[in-house]
């Protein structure tokens, strides 16, 4: 019973930051850049929404391609690595995109 609550809360644990690894980055930028409201926090903003909206389609494909053990083997965490990578990568496509929105809907004075 003790190994079982123990996995438990270490896959709570475990998920819960594969989850709040991309927003913790996010805030991490905002911290240290002291970034404004502006082109870039946009940009920054559109990253995250990007990056949340890829991971289970990433997750997805990997099942559908490997399988759906290739995310139990409890030795790898090669296959959590590459969804983060993959969608915050990728995530920097829909960034950009807020980026020159926020330009494109700026009033020139």
């Amino acid at each position: 019973m003790l190994t079982f609550v123990l996995g438990s809360a270490f896959v709570i644990v475990f998920l819960t930051v594969w989850v709040m690894l991309p927003y913790w980055i996010y805030q991490q930028i905002i911290k240290l850049a002291d970034l404004p409201l502006g082109p870039l926090r946009t940009g920054l903003n559109w990253w995250l929404a990007g990056t949340y909206y890829l991971m289970p389609m990433v997750t997805g494909l990997l099942v559908l391609l490997k399988g759906f053990t290739y995310f139990l083997d409890p030795t790898s965490l090669f296959p959590y690595f590459v969804v983060w990578v993959v969608a915050m990568l990728v995530a920097l496509v829909p960034g950009y995109i807020g980026f020159r929105r926020w330009y494109k809907q700026q009033v020139p004075e």
